[in-house]
C-alpha cells in the first residue's frame, strides 16, 4: 500500500473525512472529524512531524512524507475514547502532496521557515473559519511540535500547547547530532518569551536518542517559572510507542483536560 492510501485507511478508520487546502505554493493534506454541536466550539489539531527529511545522514530525500504518518495516528488514536471530541489532522507542505513549489529545502534547511510556518497557520484558520471555531490545543509530533509552538506564539485562540518528542530547539539539535545547519529555519527557543502564560505539555522519550531530552530542556530554560508547562516522560524512543499508547497517556495524565485560560 502507498503511503497516502496507508493514510487514508488510518483516516477512514476514525471516521475522518479528507480535506485538501490549497496555499500558493503548497498544498496541505488534512483529516478531520468535527462535532459542530459542541458548545465550546473547541479542537485538537494534530501537526505531522517531519517525515523522511534524508533517505540517508548526507542524502536529501525526494519524497518527505512520512511512513507511518505518527500524529495522524496520534489523532486516530485521541478519537478511540473521545469520538466527540473535534480533531483535525495536518500532512505539513510537500508530505503527500508534492506541488510545484516543493523544493526539497523545504524539508531540510528551511522546514520551520516563515513560509512553511504561514502555511500550517493558513491551513488552520481555514478550519476556523469554516467551522467557527472558538478555541484550540495544538499537538505538535517531533517537527511539528517546532510549527506548533511557533504558531502558538502567534495566535490568540490557542489555548493550549502539547509536543511529543518535539523539536524545541534546532540549532542546538543539528550542533549536538552533528547535523546539516537548519539556516532558513525559525527556531521554537526564540519564541519561549511569547509563550511565558501559555497551558503547555511537553512529553518527551526517555528512550529517545533522535531528540533527546536536554533539546527540551534548553528550550524550558527560558522560562522564569514553569507553573503553567507541565513535563512528562514516557520510556519510549522516538517512534516507539507514542501512536500505540496515546489513549492510555491521555487518560494517564489528564491531557484533554481544558486547561484554565491564561491567556
Amino acid at each position: 500500500m502507498d503511503r497516502l492510501s496507508a493514510a487514508n485507511a488510518i483516516a477512514s478508520s476514525s471516521q475522518m473525512k479528507t480535506k485538501i487546502i490549497h496555499l500558493g505554493d503548497f498544498s496541505i493534506l488534512s483529516y478531520y472529524k468535527i462535532n459542530q454541536s459542541d458548545p465550546a466550539r473547541k479542537a485538537y489539531i494534530y501537526i505531522e512531524g517531519d517525515g523522511v527529511a534524508y533517505k540517508s545522514r548526507n542524502v536529501i530525500s525526494s519524497d518527505p512524507t512520512p511512513y507511518p504518518p505518527l500524529a495522524l495516528n496520534l489523532a486516530a488514536s485521541h478519537l478511540i475514547d473521545h469520538s466527540y471530541d473535534s480533531v483535525i489532522y495536518l500532512a505539513r507542505p510537500c508530505q503527500f502532496l508534492l506541488t510545484a513549489g516543493c523544493d526539497n529545502k523545504w524539508w531540510t534547511s528551511h522546514r520551520f521557515a516563515q513560509e512553511m510556518v504561514d502555511s500550517v497557520n493558513g491551513a488552520i484558520s481555514n478550519f476556523v473559519q469554516n467551522f467557527g471555531l472558538e478555541e484550540i490545543t495544538l499537538v505538535g509530533y517531533s517537527g511539528g511540535g517546532a510549527i506548533a509552538t511557533i504558531i502558538s506564539a502567534k495566535r490568540k485562540d490557542v489555548n493550549q500547547l502539547i509536543t511529543v518528542a518535539g523539536n524545541m530547539n534546532h540549532k542546538k539539535w543539528t550542533k549536538d547530532k552533528g547535523l546539516t545547519s537548519m539556516k532558513g529555519s525559525l527556531n521554537p527557543v526564540d519564541f519561549a518569551h511569547e509563550l511565558k502564560e501559555l497551558n503547555q505539555i511537553h512529553i518527551a522519550g526517555l528512550r529517545d536518542t533522535v531528540m533527546p531530552y536536554n533539546i527540551l530542556q534548553s528550550y524550558l530554560n527560558e522560562f522564569n517559572r514553569l507553573d503553567h508547562i507541565k513535563v512528562l516522560y514516557e520510556n519510549f524512543d522516538h517512534h516507539c510507542c507514542w501512536a500505540e499508547h496515546w489513549s492510555e497517556i491521555i487518560k494517564k495524565y489528564g491531557i484533554l483536560a481544558t486547561p484554565i485560560p491564561k491567556r
